[in-house]
């Protein structure tokens, strides 16, 4: 290490050096600009990198990590379900509405809207609706998850340092896809529900009923980011306590009675502000539906409900890596790995907790970022117990330096045939042919809530293809707006009947049917 020390300073000069080469190159507008840029900051940061390094563990590398991560953040179109969670921000920040989400100007009951604020605030302080602006608070709080998980293991375990949070950005599934589709929910989701676990597992640790009632205030910001899964985590965990405490006298009863009056207090404060503007009960029981039809499993058959159970095993294990070969390594080294007093609340809460995911329907990689914080610090103690620590350095440098060669050549590529796709060539059409004046929408359809005694049908917008939708209103700064009955001169958008033409015309495979434009 002493060596590499040493060379820390003829790397900034060489980093600074290719800096300004590259910037006298894009000044004389020749080739190769970017890549002198990219490679300059990468050296420059690298070098600042290990000589932090020498004097507090973890940091250098935790910089240059969070450069990494929002280096190029903004270059890949919005996909997958980063689009839907765009639309409706942008649709609170047109309206200024923030408690009843909408997509098509109608109420969207799929996810309450705490993420969604902190979208319309990211997007007021850039001044835009684009990608990077859309990813930045996702990309913000997987930041603020990795220096909590550091923290949480300074107080558990009294280990300083970032090495334990940089566990978390270097899983695999978090370095290469979650933190590139950081406009997705689940990375916010994951620093509220690994802090509701933390407070936990610190309230019992350290006796203080005021962490617990914590707890359940993040339980209820969970709730209204993501719906029952943090109900779910925070009983889970409480009952396991209970179960498995030292002293069976000692519980913190007057904590978790008080703590829940806290959180439903919040969560009735929001869900009666909501039944002010729409129907808070459908509101609230099609989030449970949503759950529950998440959780279920698609055939009654053992069989199936075993292969299922050892698929989200396989998924498990994948999200894992690298982390996970640790305790796998440690174990054929024979070394001991059954938990001490200490550890043993760890393992039951991550364990019980995982358990409701593995028997559930499909398990996919983002359901499970929120136990990854309480994985690392596990996996942390465990490799400190037995391996040298410059080892993990010199690994989660390699994991670092992997993601910047993705930046510079994959995320490029994939950017590029993202940005082919027909639907954004629908959208400028589309744009161009109706020239400012306002689009519509009309295509719905019925949806059932029931539970228990409770059952209402209500008519919701189909949905189309949210890259589509984010890019008009995006561009025309206005929503694309439900409305029933057509008004001559009126565009809208419609789903083509047998025979049915408009004057452009869009295959979506999500309907698997053709969309049109047209004018009435």
């Amino acid at each position: 290490m002493g060596k590499i020390y040493s060379l820390a300073n003829k790397f900034l000069w060489a980093g600074t050096i290719l800096l300004t080469m590259s910037f006298i190159f894009k000044f004389l507008h020749l080739k190769g600009a970017e890549q002198l840029l990219a490679s300059g900051s990468f050296v420059f940061f690298s070098a600042l990198a290990i000589k932090l390094e020498k004097r507090k563990i973890g940091l250098g590398l935790f910089l240059l990590c969070i450069w990494v991560l929002f280096y190029r953040a903004g270059q890949m179109p919005l996909r997958a379900e980063e689009p839907r969670r765009a639309v409706v921000s942008m649709e609170m920040a047109y309206n200024n509405e923030f408690i009843m989400p909408t997509i098509h100007n109608e109420a969207y009951l799929n996810k309450p809207p705490i993420f969604n604020w902190l979208q319309v605030l990211s997007f007021r302080i850039f001044g835009n609706f684009g990608a990077f602006a859309a990813r930045f608070p996702g990309l913000l709080f997987l930041l603020f998850t990795a220096i909590n998980v550091s923290w949480f293991s300074k107080k558990y375990f009294a280990r300083d340092g970032f090495l334990p949070g940089l566990m978390v950005l270097s899983c695999a599934d978090i370095l290469f896809y979650g933190s590139i589709n950081a406009g997705e929910i689940d990375l916010f989701y994951a620093f509220i529900s690994s802090a509701q676990l933390f407070t936990i597992l610190l309230s019992f640790k350290k006796h203080r009923q005021s962490l617990l009632v914590v707890s359940f205030i993040l339980m209820a910001v969970g709730v209204l980011t993501k719906g029952l899964p943090s109900l779910a985590i925070q009983f889970i965990s409480l009952l396991v306590l209970f179960l498995f405490r030292e002293n069976r006298k000692k519980f913190n009863f007057l904590g978790t009675i008080f703590g829940l009056f806290v959180g439903c207090l919040i969560l009735f404060c929001f869900f009666y502000s909501y039944g002010k503007k729409a129907d808070a009960w459908a509101y609230i029981f099609n989030i449970i539906g949503e759950s529950g039809q998440k959780a279920s499993h698609n055939s009654s058959s053992l069989f199936t409900a075993f292969r299922g159970i050892l698929s989200n095993t396989l998924t498990l294990l994948k999200l894992s890596l690298p982390w996970v070969l640790i305790p796998i390594y440690l174990k054929i080294k024979k070394k001991n790995l059954l938990p001490s007093k200490t550890h043993s609340r760890l393992y039951f809460i991550l364990g019980f907790n995982l358990l409701i995911y593995l028997i559930s329907g499909t398990l996919k990689d983002r359901y499970i970022y929120p136990f990854v914080p309480l994985f690392s610090v596990i996996i942390y103690q465990l490799y400190m117990c037995y391996l040298p620590k410059k080892w993990l350095q010199f690994f989660l440098f390699g994991l670092i330096f992997a993601r910047f060669i993705y930046n510079e050549t994959l995320l490029p590529m994939q950017a590029k045939e993202l940005a082919k796709d027909e639907v954004y060539r629908f959208a400028i059409d589309i744009l161009n042919e109706t020239e400012g004046k306002p689009i519509y929408f009309r295509e719905s359809m019925g949806k059932e809530m029931f539970f228990l005694s409770f059952y209402k049908k209500i008519q919701t917008p189909v949905p189309v293809r949210y890259e589509l939708v984010y890019e008009l209103e995006k561009n025309k700064k206005d929503l694309v707006r439900f409305k029933k009955t057509p008004e001559k001169g009126d565009y809208f958008l419609l789903f083509a009947q047998k025979g049915e033409e408009g004057k452009i015309q869009y295959y979506d495979y999500w309907a698997d049917k053709s969309l049109i434009l047209k004018q009435f």
